[in-house]
């Protein structure tokens, strides 16, 4: 069998490879076909992309919708108590009913602004501040509502802390907002 092998080599010497013996032809076809490989490859990293960037449009617009429908939800609900809306943003004062109402209300913009101040960036990565200067000038355009705002998140920054002493999410909300606020203040009044 090594003898039909140096007969070959003998007769057909310019197909061998010095290295082993391998013909150029079939050199040529392993040499395709790791290429085509590394196509497939390639072809199949850019199928995977580009499927990772169509999810992202859907998820990102899901959060958008999201938003949306949240945003119609808080609007309705101030539209049907407009009156304690008005009154409770100017600090008149409300009856027990209607302080319950506007709590509420003034906790589900909390809320919603909240939930998208941690949401946008994800959707639109340097957009924080957009949030945290919706609310801040909310409360310091609305007296009450920022009377009740502060007194829930310290109620509950107290409930936190009490049970866990290292919980500081609620203390860094109320700061940032808070900093915005004075913020706003100075450029009010220089």
């Amino acid at each position: 069998m090594a003898k039909a092998g140096l007969e070959n080599r003998a007769r057909y010497p310019t197909q061998f490879n010095r290295l082993g013996g391998e013909t150029v032809k079939h050199r040529n076809w392993r040499e395709t076909a790791e290429l085509v490989g590394i196509f497939a490859i390639l072809a199949s990293l850019i199928f995977v992309v580009l499927q990772l960037r169509q999810e992202q449009i859907l998820t990102h617009t899901e959060l958008r919708m999201s938003n949306v429908a949240n945003k119609f939800a808080i609007n309705s609900a101030i539209i049907e108590n407009a009156e304690i809306w008005v009154k409770g943003n100017e600090g008149q004062e409300l009856s027990p009913v209607e302080m319950a109402v506007y709590r509420r209300l003034v906790n589900n913009i909390n809320d919603y602004l909240f939930e998208y101040h941690l949401t946008l960036p994800l959707i639109d990565p340097g957009t924080e501040e957009q949030v945290l200067a919706m609310l801040a000038g909310f409360l310091h355009d609305n007296p009450g509502a920022h009377a009740v705002w502060l007194d829930r998140e310290r109620r509950i920054n107290f409930y936190r802390t009490a049970i866990d002493p290292s919980e500081t999410i609620t203390t860094e909300w109320v700061d940032a907002i808070e900093s915005r606020m004075a913020i706003l203040e100075k450029a009010e009044n220089p």
